[in-house]
């Protein structure tokens, strides 16, 4: 794909669902099984099923905990030498990742936030909940428009995880979240220069009821 292998456990069987046509993970417990190069699923008919890569982004911090919190951006992803997709994703102003569709000075990124994600790659991780979300950048309260909106952007998306409200740039979940929905569809601008890229950092830590803190750093570059 890009010069580099794509980790074996990140891969995963999807089935079309006869019904919504969405495509569903229907990957069998223990697969995918990369001692003897397997991933295996189980579904009930014949309609159309792809092997697909499992492209969240742990976004740095211990293995133990990077499981916590993790990122999806879409297919402008690039993987690393391990095979693990690399938190800093890279866009073409008017390309088909850009959000906006149009060479405008900006890129709009989409990505999720996905919370309590069981991750094969990750085998010593273990997710349990997530008590607080803590938004460290961007700024909330900044000077700049466009900090502020995407730091809207996306403490908006967590509240709604469980219809609650933001807090200066904290969420905090009473019950903590247990299920692994994601905040999906956050738009983050990312402007650029006239000749030179831009670029924005996302810094989100994630805290378990127990006080286990992971801490995702997700950085968008947007080319001219």
């Amino acid at each position: 794909m890009n010069g580099t292998s794509i980790n074996e456990l990140s891969q995963a069987i999807l089935h079309q669902d006869a019904t919504t046509g969405q495509f569903v993970n229907v990957t069998d417990p223990g697969y995918p099984d990369p001692i003897h190069n397997i991933v295996c699923g189980s579904v009930p008919g014949l309609s159309p099923f792809v092997v697909a890569v499992f492209t969240n982004i742990p976004g740095g911090g211990s293995a133990q905990t990077d499981c916590m919190s993790e990122w999806n951006a879409g297919s402008a992803i690039v993987f690393d030498r391990t095979g693990l997709p690399r938190n800093r994703v890279v866009c073409r102003d008017g390309d088909a990742c850009d959000a906006d569709g149009a060479a405008d000075g900006k890129c709009q990124f989409r990505i999720d936030i996905c919370p309590n994600a069981a991750d094969a790659r990750l085998p010593g991780c273990a997710p349990s909940d997530i008590a607080r979300y803590t938004l460290a950048a961007p700024n909330p309260h900044a000077r700049n428009l466009t900090n502020r909106t995407n730091a809207a952007a996306i403490l908006t998306a967590l509240a709604n995880l469980q219809s609650t409200s933001p807090v200066s740039n904290e969420v905090i979940y009473n019950p903590p979240l247990t299920a692994s929905t994601c905040a999906s569809g956050v738009s983050i601008i990312v402007p650029r220069g006239a000749v030179k890229p831009g670029g924005k950092t996302i810094k989100l830590r994630a805290a378990t009821s127990g006080g286990t803190v992971d801490t995702d750093i997700l950085n968008l570059v947007c080319l001219p």
